[in-house]
């Protein structure tokens, strides 16, 4: 059997097909954050087939990790998450590549880690990375996936550079300091389970050359409420109207 014969099941949706595999093994993706969404994410397009993945985190597992950072365990504790899950993805599928990088992202590094690559997946957890994101992808026309989780709800949007608005466009400017975090109000360990799925979903749909939304998707889990906004791109936006990459310049600090 060879290496194809894995995904039958996905080659069988008439969604994706041969051809389809075939194009997501010629792919690839990184993601940025291997926590509680980047573990759903890398587990899902590894197993999916997607051909070259790049994990990209500067944290090392703790335990209070382990209630909804799926591909850890106890005996992770201490080590670099984006070293153990690039390991234990090898183990689930040894024939596409898999990257581990030990870094912060910054303006530094940014366009230089995503310059090879078809897709940029938000892990993250805060605003000034998804800022700078925002900045190198449209910048080099990338497209990408913004997705957080917090609390008991998630949202995603789907940010293709020249063709929808951009995450600027949704949040002009934000203090991220007086966001909630999960280390402030916490997370239900489902919400980035189904958030990851679905940033997963349309990431694969990007990768096969589908057309994906741009609306911003909101969803409460426990209370089973998904909203959809539309979002209408800025002619005056300083990022995808104006060109002005104020993040990436470092110019601009939240």
């Amino acid at each position: 059997m060879g290496k194809i014969d894995r995904y039958t099941r996905h080659m069988l949706l008439s969604e994706i097909g041969k051809n389809g595999q075939n194009r997501l093994l010629k792919s690839s993706v990184i993601v940025i954050g291997c926590g509680a969404l980047g573990s759903i994410i890398l587990n899902m397009l590894v197993r999916a087939g997607v051909g070259k993945v790049r994990a990209v985190d500067r944290d090392v597992v703790e335990l209070n990790n382990l209630h909804r950072q799926t591909l850890f365990d106890e005996k992770d504790i201490g080590k670099p998450k984006a070293i153990v899950a690039a390991e234990k993805l090898r183990k689930v599928n040894s024939e596409i590549r898999i990257d581990s990088v030990i870094k912060d992202v910054a303006h530094s590094n940014i366009e230089n880690l995503i310059k090879d690559m078809d897709l940029v997946l938000d892990g993250t957890d805060n605003m000034e990375t998804r800022f700078l994101i925002n900045d190198a992808c449209v910048k080099h026309d990338i497209p990408w996936i913004y997705c957080g989780a917090v609390g008991t709800y998630g949202m995603t949007m789907n940010i293709i550079p020249n063709k929808t608005p951009c995450f600027r466009c949704v949040f002009p400017t934000l203090k991220a300091k007086v966001l909630p975090t999960c280390d402030t109000v916490g997370v239900l360990n489902t919400v980035p389970a189904i958030m990851g799925a679905i940033e997963s979903t349309e990431a694969l749909k990007i990768l096969l050359g589908k057309n994906v939304s741009p609306k911003l998707l909101i969803c409460d889990v426990y209370k089973q409420n998904f909203s959809f906004v539309k979002i209408k791109k800025k002619k005056e936006c300083e990022c995808c109207a104006k060109q002005n990459f104020e993040f990436l310049n470092a110019e601009k600090r939240l």
